[in-house]
């Protein structure tokens, strides 16, 4: 029954620690210019 207080807490902080190393890991790249798709196509109809 101990181990219920202690474990399960001790989980849930160890797989929140576990979440923020991938999610530092492998973030994502940010774009520098970003163009949509309905601007591409205005500009195909423009021209």
């Amino acid at each position: 029954m101990v181990w219920f207080v202690i474990g399960l807490p001790l989980i849930a902080v160890v797989a929140s620690i576990a979440t923020l190393v991938i999610a530092v890991k492998h973030s994502p790249v940010v774009l520098e210019h970003n163009v949509s798709y309905q601007s591409e196509e205005k500009q195909s109809q423009d021209q």
